[in-house]
């Protein structure tokens, strides 16, 4: 059996717990863009510019800063650390919107090296509710230098020549509930400057360990979304929204060492060149003990789940791709060739593991590998390297033809190789009976082949699994989730979250009073702790906000939330 990559749990309550503890006994000090330096930076007496603001904290020190647009004339940059009993804190003031800028100066110097938000080897920092945009040459926030303990929670990033959000050589980083657009666009590189292709990603994770990245929005930017790079290890990427990109919507990448033990699950992309991509491009790395489980993937013009053999196609090993919803993923005139909603394509893939997933509407197959398991010499080939394929719903086999075949040009053929459709062990045919797959819905109909067909699997269900589990990401009956009471904070003056966590696996819904325009739906504003009778959500399942569907959270004895078309 592969080791499944480890999930370091996280509480977002115990965050907010931590913080309001902190800021009871520590200095809180307000900036605002009409300040002034010289003052007080007290609530009435505000500080005027981010930077100022950085140098005069001191461990378990909050910042807020008021609603505007902060013009900068160089990088914030913080110098002091926190410590784990009294993290420093800058945020933007709940319910108002704090716009940092960066169009009055770039970097181009350094391209690439800074960003607007920029947090160099401190530790113990969390950064909330903030807003960047416009970076020359550089990120839009950037965590480097060997910097740990750092929260990114609820900020944006928006045209960025770099990422909307890094972080290099760091550890136990979390980055949630954040939006990125704009990135990696060649809208902010410098007049002049010999640069020709903006770097990175959305959000990139290059060489850091221990880290989350769940919860974000990554959209319209001009490269890759969420990419876990160079000798990262032990993160999980979960619950992010990614679409419309130019390139891959998630990434593992291999460089300067050994990339292993990351999990990718429940995230959804769509509409991007590929879905997810797992790759070892740089000279001497390896990647290794990569699983993605549980994602909804349709709509990309490549494949859904693709293992290619971009840049130097060096070795990558146990990989695991299990209970993914993909569908009408590939084409047969992509530009490496054909392609479908599982793509296995380099030779260099070994020990790779693909059972229970749910494949749909493939644009030229629904499975690929890169030998060809209908003869002996492709069968002993993908068995010599331990490349298996089980239980999986095949929504359409047809092996890829001479017709087929003859469409790959020459260099196609040399860069990218080839694809061979396979159906592999117990595969499941019939109608999968998604609900409405045009709009979004995935779910199993009552009667769809892949329902109880899929293979138990002890290590990855757990010992108490007795029945074979539906195929794909999403259980028949998910339209009722079992949750557990909410949770309800009062985080400053009229500002209240509430927060359902429900089983591994399952959706995470929050609001604040203020979100979305929405009201409680009580009479009064609920105490801390108080039952809620009847509140509506936007869905995020698996982050994605889709407007057809809300919540109703009803808390009877069963505590079940019910999903409603508008």
């Amino acid at each position: 059996m592969l080791p499944l990559p480890h999930s370091r749990p996280v509480s977002l309550t115990g965050v907010i717990s931590l913080f309001l503890t902190c800021s009871l006994s520590a200095a809180t000090f307000w900036v605002s863009p009409d300040g002034d330096d010289m003052a007080a930076g007290t609530r009435d007496h505000p500080w005027a510019t981010p930077q100022h603001a950085v140098t005069a904290v001191m461990a378990g020190d909050t910042v807020y800063f008021r609603h505007g647009t902060y013009a900068l004339d160089g990088p914030i940059l913080p110098r002091v650390s926190g410590t784990a009993e009294a993290p420093i804190t800058l945020a933007g003031y709940p319910g108002e919107s704090a716009i940092f800028d960066g169009s009055g100066f770039h970097h181009a110097d350094e391209t690439y090296k800074k960003g607007l938000l920029h947090l160099e080897g401190v530790v113990h920092y969390a950064l909330k509710n903030l807003h960047v945009r416009n970076s020359w040459h550089g990120f839009g926030i950037k965590v480097s230098g060997h910097a740990s303990h750092i929260d990114i929670l609820e900020c944006t990033s928006a045209e960025t020549f770099g990422p909307g959000i890094g972080f290099w050589n760091s550890e136990f980083i979390r980055v949630m509930y954040c939006e990125v657009t704009g990135a990696n666009t060649n809208r902010r590189r410098v007049y002049g400057d010999p640069t020709t292709q903006a770097a990175h990603e959305g959000i990139s994770s290059g060489g850091s360990r221990h880290f989350e990245i769940a919860y974000n929005h990554v959209h319209h930017c001009d490269k890759e979304g969420i990419d876990v790079k160079e000798a990262s290890a032990h993160g999980t990427v979960h619950h992010n929204y990614v679409h419309h990109l130019p390139r891959q919507g998630l990434y593992a990448d291999a460089w300067f060492g050994l990339l292993e033990n990351v999990t990718f699950h429940h995230n959804v992309v769509h509409d991007c060149e590929w879905g997810v991509a797992i790759n070892t491009e740089g000279v001497g790395a390896d990647l290794r003990g990569v699983a993605v489980h549980h994602n909804l993937l349709h709509d990309n013009r490549g494949s859904g789940i693709h293992s290619g053999l971009w840049g130097v196609n060096g070795p990558r090993s146990d990989l695991l791709i299990a209970h993914n919803t993909l569908y009408a993923n590939g084409s047969a005139g992509q530009y490496s060739g054909p392609t479908g909603n599982i793509d296995i394509r380099s030779p260099q893939s070994q020990r790779v593991r693909v059972f229970n997933n749910l494949c749909v509407a493939g644009g030229t197959f629904e499975l690929g590998a890169f030998a060809d398991a209908a003869t002996p010499a492709g069968a002993a080939l993908l068995a010599a390297r331990e490349v298996s394929f089980s239980h999986n719903f095949i929504g359409q086999f047809v092996p890829i033809s001479a017709t087929d075949v003859a469409g790959i040009t020459p260099r196609q053929r040399e860069r990218y190789h080839r694809a061979y459709a396979l159906a592999g062990d117990n595969p499941v045919f019939g109608h999968a009976e998604l609900q409405d797959p045009d709009r979004g819905n995935f779910w199993l109909g009552a009667t769809s082949a892949a329902r109880r067909a899929g293979l138990i699997d002890p290590e990855f269900h757990g010992l108490g699994q007795t029945e074979p589990p539906d195929l794909g990401a999403f259980d028949f009956g998910q339209d009722l989730i079992p949750l557990p009471a909410p949770a309800i904070e009062h985080i400053l003056d009229d500002v209240w979250r509430v927060v359902h966590r429900t089983q591994p696996g399952r959706a995470t819904i929050r609001q604040r009073s203020d979100d979305q325009g929405e009201t409680w739906t009580s009479a009064a504003v609920p105490a801390v702790g108080q039952g809620i009778p009847d509140i509506h959500y936007f869905r995020h399942s698996d982050n994605a906000p889709f407007p057809q569907f809300r919540y109703t959270v009803v808390t009877d004895p069963a505590e079940r939330v019910r999903f409603k078309h508008l």
